[in-house]
């Protein structure tokens, strides 16, 4: 925790000297594709939080939301020799701070990679038909988030882009996004 309020107290720091000092907001939303055993696809949704203390570096906070299923039916788990039919659902928060560098910056375009580091919470519903229940999980851990993106600027407050951004929360596979992003700098 002490290595926490040292990193904070340095980005603070960071900001205080800084030389462009602008802030940016996003909303982003797109596809979300589950790896590993769920293999399945939702969708995602995020709000962004930039800080500009230079023309190329900055500090962001990032919140996202996914959704998806788990399976649909057709997979079968066996209960005592019998198939046992399931259907489920995944929703995946995810808080986190980092830090990114606009790797180009010309004119009205604009392309950045960027890394985050936060909380993750997954939350498992699931439904058995076929034996008349129900199961339910959550579990918090660790999350990491890197991400590449390019932002087109329509006027000078506003800016439309794309990214892809992963999101590996503790012991639960990586999930890929892409997303649509629409931003605001004040």
């Amino acid at each position: 925790m002490k290595n926490f309020f040292i990193a904070l107290f340095f980005l603070i720091s960071l900001c205080t000297v800084a030389q462009k000092q602008s802030l940016q907001y996003a909303l982003q939303g797109g596809y979300k594709y589950y790896m590993g055993s769920f293999g399945k696809q939702g969708f995602n949704i995020g709000m962004e939080t930039t800080y500009y203390p230079t023309n190329r570096n900055y500090i962001l906070l990032n919140f996202n939301y996914g959704n998806g299923p788990i399976a649909d039916g057709n997979i079968d788990l066996l209960n005592n020799g019998k198939a046992v039919y399931y259907t489920g659902n995944r929703k995946d928060y995810f808080i986190g701070m980092g830090l990114g560098y606009n790797v180009l910056n010309k004119q009205k375009n604009r392309i950045y990679i960027q890394g985050a580091i936060g909380l993750g919470i997954v939350t498992i519903n699931m439904d058995f038909p076929s034996i008349k229940g129900k199961g339910h999980g959550n579990q918090s851990q660790y999350a990491l988030s890197p991400s590449l993106g390019y932002d087109y600027k329509i006027t000078d407050k506003v800016a439309v882009g794309i990214n892809y951004s992963g999101y590996y929360i503790g012991n639960w596979e990586y999930s890929n996004t892409i997303n649509g992003k629409l931003s605001f700098t004040f």
